[in-house]
């Protein structure tokens, strides 16, 4: 009977232990859940007040924080390119790469991503000394992958395809509209420059008549009418 109420007891803690561990799990999982739920809503957050900072700008047209007190600040130039010149696509002869982004190897040859401008097709046969050959000019474009010996770009919010199965010889064979929803104009990465990290960003205001904004140029301005 002694050896029977032991096992009893030992069965007793086993139980109680294997229900504190699991309702300790669900405290645990709860508090996770819980955490998570906070740091998404502290993302949208900042997210949502910096979307109303960009929309009021938007919609007044001049500075958000203004400092009349500095008439001569370091800002930032739009630069700016027009709807008819944002779908050009061109291929050129070779070009110096200004911005090198995403590259892929493909065989003994590399594509390699101009950030904002296109690609450059590189003869990497011979790795120690490889030979830019080409480039094509695909305004706004950031990615590119392949597959099948088809090249995919993307075009601001175009997808265009380009036939590499003959290189060095591309050719541009396909354009796809509204592929890319969220750079449709003129919600494009380049709308505002980035912000400063010892102070305010000083800038021009953005003229949508200009075209779309394809980049940011450091200058010397006299009393900035638009800053954040």
């Amino acid at each position: 009977m002694a050896h029977g109420k032991s096992n009893d007891i030992i069965l007793t803690k086993q139980i109680f232990n294997h229900r504190k561990n699991l309702a300790l799990f669900f405290i645990n999982f709860a508090t996770l859940f819980m955490l998570r739920r906070t740091i998404l809503f502290l993302m949208n957050w900042h997210f949502y007040l910096g979307s109303l900072l960009i929309s009021g700008l938007v919609l007044s047209g001049c500075s958000l924080f203004s400092d009349s007190s500095k008439p001569n600040v370091t800002g930032y130039r739009p630069q700016y390119i027009s709807a008819a010149d944002l779908y050009k696509i061109e291929i050129k002869p070779a070009e110096t790469i200004q911005k090198p982004g995403k590259i892929l190897l493909w065989g003994k040859y590399l594509f390699i991503n101009d950030i904002g401008r296109g690609f450059h097709v590189v003869d990497n046969r011979n790795p120690e000394v490889p030979q830019n050959l080409r480039f094509v000019s695909v305004p706004a474009s950031s990615e590119l992958t392949i597959k099948d010996g088809f090249l995919f770009v993307n075009n601001a919010d175009k997808l265009a395809v380009f036939d590499v199965s003959n290189l060095p010889e591309v050719s541009l064979v396909r354009e796809v509209p509204n592929v890319f929803a969220q750079h449709r104009l003129p919600a494009t990465p380049t709308a505002y420059p980035r912000l400063s990290q010892n102070g305010p960003t000083y800038f021009e205001c953005p003229d949508s008549s200009k075209g779309t904004i394809t980049g940011w140029i450091a200058v010397s301005m006299e009393k900035p009418k638009c800053s954040f």
